[in-house]
């Protein structure tokens, strides 16, 4: 038997990221300018403006809001 989807998450679809940006997404959470939320909007507002957003919502955004944990401490990953 096939098992039951709860209704609400039937509608959901996953979110289209705009990735136009192409290479300069590598490693771009690891990069100076992923901390420069407003350079990141200023963008994002150009990349709309010209056209080359295309999605829901932006990766290098997304990427700047996401926080990770930082590699050099000891301490382990907080349990999901």
């Amino acid at each position: 038997m096939k098992p039951q989807i709860p209704e609400g998450r039937k509608k959901q679809q996953p979110t289209l990221f705009c990735t136009e940006c192409g290479a300069s997404l590598d490693d771009f959470c690891f990069s100076g300018d992923a901390g420069d939320l407003k350079a990141i909007q200023e963008n994002l507002s150009r990349c709309k403006h010209t056209g080359k957003f295309q999605g829901e919502s932006c990766a290098k955004l997304f990427i700047a809001r996401t926080e990770l944990p930082d590699p050099h401490l000891d301490d382990p990953l907080p349990e999901a």
